[in-house]
């Protein structure tokens, strides 16, 4: 998810009332994404740093906000990414088997086939992992191609 909001990759789907854009700081303070506070925040957890001042600013004046009623969280930060009641159970799953599909498509290319050649990502390949997570063919392969997108080895 952080690598497609930092436009490294488009894997997961990005709310498109905003432009892309790789820096956090630049899409607050250009595009009014508030959001981009917390995903700063969620990039300097991830990595151990130190939360810059812009973000810790930004962050502070908000919820100081949303803790006085002046703004609701909605609005202080946008809406849920799925505010459409169909998108949610989408959204759930993809966060679900994304990572998992991973997983299952590094063990089964470690496998090797008779003459000792690790096994092809094919056909035999998307119905084996798709029947294992529970995945029909069109899902597994809608999954599948945002997970290569964002693994591009």
């Amino acid at each position: 998810m952080a690598e497609s909001v930092r436009d490294e990759h488009d894997a997961w789907p990005l709310d498109p009332a905003y432009p892309k854009n790789p820096s956090h700081e630049d899409a607050f303070n250009r595009d009014g994404d508030n959001q981009r506070v917390l995903w700063q925040i969620y990039d300097c957890a991830e990595r151990g740093e130190r939360i810059p001042d812009w973000a810790a600013t930004a962050f502070r004046d908000l919820f100081i906000k949303v803790m006085s009623c002046e703004l609701t969280w909605e609005k202080a930060f946008g809406n849920v990414p799925a505010s459409r009641k169909r998108t949610r159970p989408w959204l759930r799953k993809l966060a679900e088997k994304l990572p998992k599909i991973g997983d299952a498509v590094q063990k089964y290319t470690a496998q090797k086939n008779e003459r000792g050649k690790p096994l092809a990502k094919d056909e035999k390949m998307r119905e084996v992992i798709g029947k294992k997570l529970g995945l029909h063919r069109g899902l597994f392969i809608e999954f599948y191609n945002r997970w290569r997108r964002a693994n591009l080895s």
